[in-house]
């Protein structure tokens, strides 16, 4: 039973977060949002979701262990695995101005949490203050790239964007319903 809830819980989350970002990057691009900013806040957001519910189903449930070890595990799980998978088939060129800017926010995130951590828990005056961080870095991050020369204004092609408004809110409300159960079955198989 716990491999059954196990696998429908990560379908689901998949599935979700899958939904979740076409759905928003169809209404964001409808509505003549920049590519450049699609990407920078709704995919790198909605690619995070899964992670996201599971770490708030699991806190509000009391698995406080679930939430942390889901955050780290992701983090190590990113860099370790996807970039290294991806440096693995084709050699990255990483933008100076990325290793200048986003690397020392990343590493300082982590610094962060782990000071906050140090006693075992995470109080809600720590995590406002990371969450502020994020809000921070974002505009930071938006603001950086509005300044560059060229920013990126044109929206996806009508072709890319595929159905009507209505459509594509459905695919976010789908997607949402479909995290929220996949995190519960998830945590449930644990």
């Amino acid at each position: 039973m716990i491999i059954i809830l196990l696998g429908a819980g990560l379908a689901l989350l998949c599935g979700g977060a899958e939904l979740l970002v076409r759905g928003s990057v169809g209404v964001a691009a409808r509505l003549g949002v920049p590519s450049l900013l699609i990407g920078l806040t709704i995919v790198a957001f909605g690619t995070s979701a899964p992670e996201l519910v599971v770490s708030v189903q699991a806190g509000l449930g009391g698995y406080g262990d679930i939430a942390a070890g889901n955050v780290i595990g992701s983090n190590i799980f990113n860099i370790a695995v996807i970039l290294g998978v991806t440096a693995l088939l084709r050699p990255l060129w990483i933008n100076r101005k990325i290793l200048r800017f986003d690397m020392p926010i990343c590493v300082g995130a982590a610094v962060l949490s782990g000071f906050f951590l140090r006693d075992s828990i995470l109080t809600r005056p720590e995590g406002g203050i990371l969450f502020l961080c994020l809000c921070v870095y974002m505009y930071l991050l938006v603001f950086a790239a509005r300044r560059e020369k060229g920013f990126a204004t044109e929206v996806l092609p009508s072709t890319a964007i595929g159905s009507g408004i209505p459509v594509q809110l459905l695919l976010i409300v789908a997607g949402l319903a479909a995290l929220v159960f996949g995190s519960r079955y998830f945590i449930k198989g644990q």
